[in-house]
């Protein structure tokens, strides 16, 4: 009874370890996911469905920035969206490029040993407004 109950625990366990393994982000892997052409479609996409915020005069600063991290799953969907620090968000230039991210095609996947892969990816955006 003692080994029955021995390899139902090991069976249990591995099963629950492969569950969570499947659901593991990457951030660091073999091949980075990408967006479907590439860098330079990538910022093209983002410079075509960007809708600058108006910013008023008196909260202009040199250079605005913001980094704006995902994940791209092993189905190239993009999810969990989410600045990067604190300070970023609810801004109006995070939220939207949040916006835009959102609208985003899906990406070529992640891979690792061969195997599409969930991968958290990071997008800084710098403006520097015309005065």
């Amino acid at each position: 009874m003692k080994k029955l109950f021995l390899y139902i625990a090991i069976a249990i366990s591995s099963s629950m370890c492969f569950a969570q393994c499947q659901d593991k982000v990457y951030t660091v892997v073999e091949q980075m996911p990408f967006f479907p052409g590439g860098e330079t479609e990538l910022f093209k996409f983002i410079n075509q469905n960007l809708k600058y915020p108006v910013i008023p005069e008196d909260k202009i600063m040199d250079n605005l920035s913001t980094k704006i991290q995902f994940v791209v799953t092993k189905t190239g969907e993009i999810k969990d969206i989410k600045p990067m620090k604190p300070q970023y968000e609810g801004t109006i230039l995070t939220d939207s490029l949040i916006s835009v991210i959102r609208r985003m095609p899906r990406w070529i996947p992640g891979k690792h040993k061969g195997e599409n892969i969930n991968v958290y990816f990071t997008i800084p955006l710098h403006i520097s407004p015309k005065r």
